[in-house]
């Protein structure tokens, strides 16, 4: 477990900062949960891994060491992968998943993609690979019965 008991850890103010006591991640449901679970863990853990990067034993792989500009680029792609893990956790709740909400659950990730694209520009062209194919799978899933029969059945259990 790693917290700041030894107050190695400082923040911008000069003074030590309270880190969370973490442990190792285990294993999520889906590939790009894991993927934005780790990047969020290891986020929080930059000055720790810096340290860990910083000292004598590591002198070996101290060139493996992040450099402020692709900490940055782990934080945008948190940014990027933020609204699928929404999408993924508001399916996979405490109560039994229902099909009915797959449909809206989907439609919010458009729009809450589209939204970090307008407000993340730099993050946009990558963004809109994931939405090229996420609307034509939502337009090819619209012309479909089954999404009739989906949005109906969760109207009625709402």
């Amino acid at each position: 477990m790693i917290c700041n008991e030894n107050d190695w850890f400082w923040g911008d103010t000069g003074r030590p900062i309270k880190l969370p006591i973490v442990e190792l991640l285990l294993d999520e449901p889906t590939c790009w949960d894991l993927v934005y679970v780790m990047l969020n863990h290891l986020y929080n853990l930059c000055q720790a891994v810096d340290m860990f990067f910083e000292s004598p034993n590591q002198c070996s792989i101290y060139d493996k060491k992040l450099s402020p500009i692709e900490w940055h680029f782990l934080q945008d792609f948190k940014v990027i992968l933020e609204p699928l893990h929404r999408a993924q956790q508001s399916m996979s709740s405490e109560s039994t998943p229902m099909l009915g909400h797959a449909v809206p659950a989907f439609e919010r990730l458009l729009e809450d993609w589209k939204q970090v694209a307008n407000s993340t520009l730099h993050c946009a062209p990558l963004i809109n690979i994931g939405l090229t194919w996420a609307e034509k799978y939502d337009g090819r899933m619209s012309c479909t019965n089954a999404y009739a029969v989906v949005m109906c059945e969760s109207l009625i259990f709402l």
